[in-house]
């Protein structure tokens, strides 16, 4: 068996690099003591473990120099903008540094200074032009205008582009070959928003050939100018926006494009002021098949009336939202919640919806959407002093909820051949203050959560319903920034609920600040890591006082104070 020690180091760095969370770390002193944690991040750092006779894994020190001197090889300087510590990380994009308030931004490209060593046949202000150009082509929200590089263009300029060697400004970061090359000013900073500066002492080509010191001109463009657009750095290699000038990035990769869309992509609608509600409305998408293998989606919102009308209300999105509908027979003290439901074996989804009862009722009700029209309630019989989550996986419908009054616990149950939920189950060892939500995902069940009392932080769990069963231990939700020493863990949280999506092959988060923070959050959860990426701030203007939900391209919100109109917003590319 390895030394102590030599463990010791390995989990070190792994947790440093954000394979292995800090409570996993622990003392290696025979087989049984490597965690489950600790095997998945050995594996995803690529290390490889001999056994010895005895069948013990043996950790070669070699192992552990070479992982060592490949973060200090991660290490060269790239650009002056936040400066992540390494490249080891797993995929993430960073958290947004700011947004700019409009979309059409005026450029100047001055390329004096430039020594360039690359063909005759291209400019650097081509080079420089295609990474304005490729930014562009993949959002419909961000336009640049290039003037003409004139002493009046330069006063009205939002983004100027330049080459120098020091200009006082860059903390003597640029006049080194091979040092630093670029920096890109954030939007969210007032001094340096929008500078895109290149080191003019640095040769410069249209190809990266470390030997010769010569940098890819476009390359570097793309990544200074996904900082000037908001984008932090991010920890995959193979990202435009990975910190060190070795990037394996051909391009603009789609975490990156992914994470613009999200900064600038959503755009919010006129307020459905013929509608109320005093919580947050639910969206559900879902899709009907027709005999002939077409089918269509369709989106449906769900709500409670304001104050005292305790009714539940229905919309339809076609092209328009429909007007108002009552669902006849039933009532709730909270909005209520909605998912889609897949049967094993059906190309149609179905709606399913659960709510609160009214008052002192405190059981759970639900409902499914049949031949366009809902089922009567069947009742639940447990107790619940919030709105109850759903949501289907592996052609299962399994709900969870947050016990009475100052009962914190989390509980959840499966529904049983469309006859009734099955007897509750704890959730031992956590504890929430608010709604949970879920999302189904394969044949895993995820579920995200506020804390107690006094406790913002948002936490989440996994249950593999193929697998044991068993709810993996929390975990509160954090990622990592970069930082110019090196790099921190932020946590994100709300004084609200949660709203949780699929998205794709990931988890589209959305939350209220904390307690005065009205603002909306969003967050990508990459599952194939359990990463999370930086909190996005939705800047409508406004936010809610209650807590939004989300699907895949939209957005629904309860406005602020006195507001109880139902606001909205659209995800577009």
């Amino acid at each position: 068996m390895t030394d102590t020690a030599t463990w010791g180091r390995l989990q070190n760095l792994l947790k440093d690099e954000g394979y292995l969370h800090p409570e996993d770390v622990r003392v290696i002193r025979n087989e049984q003591d490597i965690s489950p944690s600790l095997k998945t991040a050995i594996d995803a750092a690529g290390i490889h473990l001999e056994t010895d006779t005895s069948g013990n894994p043996i950790l070669l020190v070699l192992e552990v120099e070479q992982l060592e001197n490949n973060v200090r090889l991660a290490r060269k300087p790239f650009c002056n903008s936040v400066q992540h510590t390494s490249g080891m990380h797993v995929l993430v994009f960073g958290p947004s540094k700011g947004r700019w308030k409009k979309s059409n931004l005026i450029v100047t490209i001055n390329t004096i200074g430039c020594q360039w060593v690359g063909p005759i046949s291209k400019t650097p202000y081509d080079l420089i032009k295609k990474a304005f150009d490729d930014w562009q082509s993949i959002s419909s929200n961000i336009t640049f205008t290039h003037v003409a590089l004139t002493a009046a263009a330069a006063q009205i300029a939002d983004i100027k582009v330049y080459f120098t060697n020091n200009d006082g400004t860059i903390n003597n970061k640029f006049g080194t070959v091979g040092g630093t090359v670029a920096s890109g000013g954030f939007p969210d900073s007032s001094d340096e928003r929008g500078l895109l500066r290149f080191d003019s002492t640095d040769l410069w080509s249209d190809v990266y050939r470390p030997l010769l010191n010569h940098n890819n001109l476009y390359n570097v463009a793309l990544h200074e100018l996904g900082h000037v657009l908001g984008l932090s750095h991010s920890k995959s290699q193979s990202s435009i926006m990975y910190p060190t000038i070795d990037t394996t990035a051909i391009g603009i990769d789609p975490f990156s494009i992914e994470s613009l869309r999200m900064m600038y992509g959503w755009k919010r609608q006129p307020p459905l002021t013929d509608r109320g509600t005093s919580d947050a409305p639910a969206l559900v998408s879902y899709f009907e098949s027709r005999i002939d293998g077409t089918g269509s989606e369709f989106v449906k919102m769900v709500w409670k009336g304001i104050g005292d009308d305790h009714t539940i209300y229905e919309s339809d999105l076609v092209g328009g939202w429909s007007p108002q509908r009552v669902i006849p027979g039933i009532g709730s003290s909270h909005s209520p919640a909605i998912t889609e439901h897949l049967p094993l074996g059906d190309t149609a989804s179905i709606p399913v919806m659960a709510w609160r009862g009214i008052g002192s009722d405190n059981s759970i009700f639900w409902s499914v959407f049949w031949n366009n029209q809902w089922t009567p309630q069947t009742r639940y019989a447990v107790g619940t002093s919030t709105r109850p989550t759903l949501a289907s996986v592996n052609g299962k419908v399994y709900i969870a909820w947050k016990g009475l009054g100052t009962d914190y616990r989390i509980f959840w149950a499966k529904l049983n051949a469309w006859t009734n939920f099955g007897e509750q189950q704890e959730i031992g060892g956590r504890g929430t203050t608010d709604s949970p939500a879920l999302v189904g995902m394969d044949t895993k069940l995820y579920m995200f959560w506020k804390g107690l009392p006094g406790d913002s932080h948002i936490y989440w769990a996994m249950n593999d319903l193929n697998g044991s069963g068993l709810w993996s231990e929390q975990k509160a939700i954090k990622y990592y920034t970069p930082t110019t020493t090196g790099g921190r863990n932020e946590f994100i949280g709300t004084s609200g609920g949660i709203s949780a999506v699929r998205y794709g092959k990931n988890i589209l988060l959305a939350w209220k600040g904390i307690e005065d923070d009205l603002a909306i959050y969003v967050s990508i959860m990459d599952t194939s890591s359990n990463e999370f990426g930086g909190q996005i701030q939705l800047e409508f203007g406004f936010g809610t006082s209650t807590s939004p939900s989300i699907i895949n391209s939209l957005i629904a919100w309860r406005g602020t104070g006195d507001d109880n109109n139902i606001w909205w917003a659209r995800l577009q590319k």
